[in-house]
């Protein structure tokens, strides 16, 4: 299937478009796996070979989670931890998300590690008020609820500056 300019889905030369099923939406659906999307296109066509309908795009709750993840770092006091010996997979790397989405409506729980000088409760209330309204705006979705627990405190001497894995 090839995307025009315009933006607008066509099927290929020749081909047809299915009829939808009883048990489908009629309108095409993009899907969010990792970091890849796709769209399904078993649904109607006019004449002219353009699918019918908006779509509606389904993000995977890994990808949920990892934009809470990038969300809640940039709170101050909330810095990045990993606990257990390096490179063994043993121990929790904080932040740590998990989400539940169910339609356009989400459900969070963090894990985060937090400077020891700064008020915990402080930090984990701008983590919520922060995730809640960035991911919303981020995904369309509605943040029904966000639960932040502190995982670790940790104090200056052990922080180390966080380069994450972005290019330079």
């Amino acid at each position: 299937m090839a995307e025009d300019a315009d933006s607008t889905l066509r099927l290929p030369s020749g081909a047809t478009a299915a009829q939808p099923s009883p048990s489908r939406s009629s309108s095409p659906t993009a899907v969010a796996t990792g970091s890849t999307a796709h769209t399904e296109a078993s649904v109607g066509a006019s004449t002219d070979g353009h699918v019918l309908g908006r779509g509606r795009t389904v993000i995977a709750d890994r990808v949920l989670e990892r934009l809470a993840v990038r969300i809640a770092l940039d709170v101050p006091g909330v810095v990045r931890h990993a606990s257990g010996p390096p490179l063994s997979g043993l121990g929790d790397d904080l932040p740590a998300a998990s989400a539940e989405a169910a339609g356009e409506r989400l459900r969070l729980r963090l894990r985060v590690a937090v400077r020891w000088e700064e008020p915990a409760h402080e930090v984990a209330a701008a983590v919520r008020s922060t995730v809640r309204d960035r991911l919303g705006a981020i995904t369309g979705k509605r943040v029904d609820r966000v639960d932040v627990a502190v995982g670790a405190l940790l104090p200056s001497s052990r922080i180390t500056e966080d380069r994450g894995r972005r290019v330079r």
